[in-house]
């Protein structure tokens, strides 16, 4: 079963990250917003539009970000909320200099409308493959699973997802 990402979960990340490293808070469309978390899970019949954890975590990016559904944050939020799927699906992405800067690259670039989702997933989330974690069942809330889960090498184990570090608003 895959644990998909609720808009009050998302809410919760984005004011977490307000609050760590300011910006403007609210929400510009709930309309949006309710879009961009809903994507992911978005199918006909029993078949998923995203069939792969991968997929599923490029969806979040590429919506909150094109969406634009937060007055501030949305790129920061995004990239919490993917790299959050992605560890409460049980996968993470290595924390490697030049995957932290592929992804911020990935994130700036789908905000100018030059990356389309599949690039998320060509190009940034395959890595999730190479760091396989257990299943995570942590009673804890979401956004403290989000940002406190993974003590493997090269993940945090306090603080922030090393998606956020430096990524413009």
């Amino acid at each position: 079963m895959i644990d998909f990402l609720t808009e009050e979960d998302v809410e919760t990340i984005h004011d977490l990250l307000l609050a760590t490293y300011g910006g403007a808070a609210g929400v510009l469309s709930r309309d949006l917003l309710a879009s961009a978390v809903r994507a992911p899970e978005a199918g006909m019949g029993s078949e998923r539009f995203h069939s792969d954890l991968p997929e599923i975590a490029a969806a979040y990016l590429f919506y909150i970000i094109r969406d634009h559904p937060f007055m501030d944050g949305n790129k920061r939020t995004a990239s919490a909320c993917a790299y959050g799927f992605l560890l409460l699906n049980g996968h993470s992405i290595p924390s490697s200099l030049e995957v932290r800067a592929e992804f911020e690259d990935l994130a700036l670039r789908i905000a100018r409308g030059e990356a389309n989702k599949d690039a998320a997933v060509e190009h940034a989330l395959p890595h999730t493959s190479v760091a396989r974690l257990g299943r995570r069942s942590s009673p804890i809330p979401l956004p403290r699973r989000v940002i406190c889960t993974s003590t493997e090498e090269g993940h945090t184990a306090e603080g922030n997802p090393w998606p956020l570090d430096g990524m413009p608003g």
